[in-house]
């Protein structure tokens, strides 16, 4: 038996609720999960998503139709709302990165760097944050001339390049990237390749390297991250 010291919060009024749920009491952890959702403020999106799946779970067991549709429904939308959140989250961070990144917004060359690895931050650590940062191609050109700008410091423009690397390793922006240069695939290929020679410093040419590497992926099918081998066929009809 739980006792009211175990209780006292509301994710242990939760884990009372699960084992009631694992000894089949679907009405007792119907309770513990309502005094849980007492417990809770609207800052607490994720438990109390977690509270209102659960206990529409034990009230579908108990053929309570209307409050399962209604915990359900409350829940989709407590999720939603974060999702939301986040996502907005995430759009003013590119924004605000973009602004002092590229639009000459930034007070110095400090602020300027900063805005540049941060945008190579939300570009590596999700595939939201490398769309919003390619924004349907449109943040190539800019990048592409950042990087290839000898004028640039060698640390933006080597930013620059992995930015644009993070955000083709999807395989639809990586050939959609290649298209972006020439009609002519060979051309374009080509194109990219000089990317390795705007600069001669080595930091520079290993990252552009690595782009060049995943544009040739790309063409083949191929992942090395995946072990996913080059597809023949495709492979195939390059030559």
């Amino acid at each position: 038996m739980v006792t009211q010291s175990q209780i006292d919060s509301a994710e242990s009024l939760k884990d009372a609720g699960n084992d009631a749920v694992k000894r089949g009491e679907w009405a007792e952890a119907n309770d513990y999960y309502t005094e849980a959702l007492q417990l809770t403020s609207e800052n607490d999106k994720a438990l109390r998503a977690a509270l209102y799946r659960n206990r529409s779970l034990t009230r579908l067991k108990r053929d309570d139709f209307e409050g399962t549709e209604s915990d359900a429904t409350k829940r989709l939308v407590v999720a939603n709302n974060e999702k939301v959140k986040k996502a907005t989250s995430m759009d003013n961070k590119v924004k605000d990165m973009s602004s002092l990144a590229f639009e000459g917004n930034a007070k110095d060359k400090e602020q300027k760097v900063q805005a540049y690895n941060n945008l190579l931050v939300l570009a590596r650590e999700t595939e939201a944050g490398a769309a919003r940062i390619w924004n349907l191609g449109k943040g190539v050109p800019i990048l592409l001339s950042v990087a290839e700008n000898n004028n640039e410091p060698l640390e933006i423009s080597v930013a620059a390049v992995r930015i644009l690397d993070e955000i083709i390793k999807n395989h639809g922006r990586a050939l959609y990237f290649l298209s972006m240069h020439d009609t002519d695939g060979l051309r374009s290929a080509r194109r990219v390749c000089r990317l390795m020679c705007a600069r001669d410093a080595k930091e520079y040419v290993d990252a552009s390297g690595l782009i060049v590497q995943r544009i040739f992926n790309a063409l083949v099918k191929m992942d090395r991250t995946k072990d996913i081998k080059p597809d023949p066929e495709v492979a195939e009809g390059m030559q």
